[in-house]
């Protein structure tokens, strides 16, 4: 009887000492998820639900994720066990949460998930993030990405006139979008080396001051942009060699996503953005991406280019789909 009690009393002890489980709800809005399968909005529920409950109690816990019992791609896991283990951590802002299904060309989407960064004193931005979540027309887990809160909603990435029509497509580019600019934040040379297609054209830019004399003898000073183009190789090897001393973080806005008139399947995006790299360096300038969605699970970038701020005076300075020629049946 003795033996009994203190084998109760030390259950009971063990149960007070371990932390509770703290479990996170996830929902659909029930407007949002109109056509789709019972099962497969079941199995997308439980899935972020699980990986919110798992991230949370990760954090909590200080501890790495745990992601062997959910249903998701290996790829998506080795990911965001990457980002987790180069110290990015982050919570669930709420413990019941509910955003809007969104459909892309390959399944679907749960976007705009408010998680919470962990407070780093070098930092002084926002700690407000969002998780985007994909999925396979199965329900499957197909990526996890974490992306500022403050950026431009989707449904805002798209122009009029000869923006892209087809919501699904949008979506998707949107998606691939945000896994390139992940690549730079996980320091994933060998993805970025192998989203661009083999003759990818990769044009970066520098400025220079000019100095000029004048008539009167003064002096003038302007500033010019040099251009460099490198082949795939060159450029993530360079990368390579910046991603040796650190984190680079991207940050993307005013974009738009325009489709080519000559080949349906190429998308030309601009892209404003800021680059902040290791030790400091920062930069602001225009990004241009030619994506070629020919194969949709396997998209690749053929051009992608820079131009810094300072020489950029109106829209039409930003090179965009009209600078290049894309044949009809472009070469991957």
């Amino acid at each position: 009887m003795i033996m009994k009690r203190l084998l109760l009393m030390a259950f009971l002890l063990t149960c007070v000492m371990m932390p509770a489980r703290a479990l996170v709800r996830f929902t659909f809005e029930p407007g949002s998820v109109s056509g789709v399968r019972s099962d497969v909005q079941s199995a997308m529920e439980s899935n972020v639900s699980a990986l919110l409950t798992e991230i949370d109690n990760a954090y909590n816990g200080k501890r790495s994720l745990n992601l062997s019992g959910l249903n998701i791609e290996s790829i998506a896991r080795n990911r965001l066990n990457a980002v987790w283990d180069s110290a990015v951590h982050f919570y669930p802002r709420m413990k019941d949460v509910s955003v809007k299904l969104v459909r892309d060309f390959q399944g679907y989407q749960a976007r705009q998930i408010l998680v919470r960064l962990e407070p780093d004193p070098t930092y002084h931005g926002s700690l407000t993030r969002e998780l985007n979540v994909s999925f396979n027309r199965k329900g499957v887990i197909t990526g996890v990405r974490l992306v500022d809160s403050d950026e431009i909603s989707p449904e805002a990435f798209f122009e009029d006139g000869i923006a892209v029509d087809d919501l699904e497509r949008r979506m998707e580019v949107v998606k691939w979008v945000e896994d390139f600019r992940s690549y730079y934040l996980e320091g994933n040379a060998q993805a970025i080396e192998d989203i661009f297609s083999e003759n990818a054209i990769i044009i970066t830019g520098s400025v220079h001051s000019v100095k000029t004399k004048m008539g009167d003898g003064s002096f003038q000073i302007r500033k010019e942009v040099k251009y460099n183009s490198q082949n795939r190789t060159q450029y993530a090897n360079k990368l390579r060699q910046i991603f040796k001393k650190g984190k680079v973080k991207l940050k993307f806005d005013r974009i738009s996503v325009r489709a080519s008139g000559t080949y349906p399947d190429c998308y030309g995006v601009t892209l404003h953005q800021t680059w902040k790299g290791p030790n400091g360096y920062e930069d602001v300038g225009w990004v241009f991406l030619l994506w070629d969605f020919s194969v949709p699970d396997q998209p690749q970038i053929h051009v992608r280019t820079w131009q810094p701020d300072e020489i950029i005076h109106n829209e039409g300075d930003v090179l965009g789909l009209p600078d290049f020629f894309i044949p009809t049946t472009p070469n991957r």
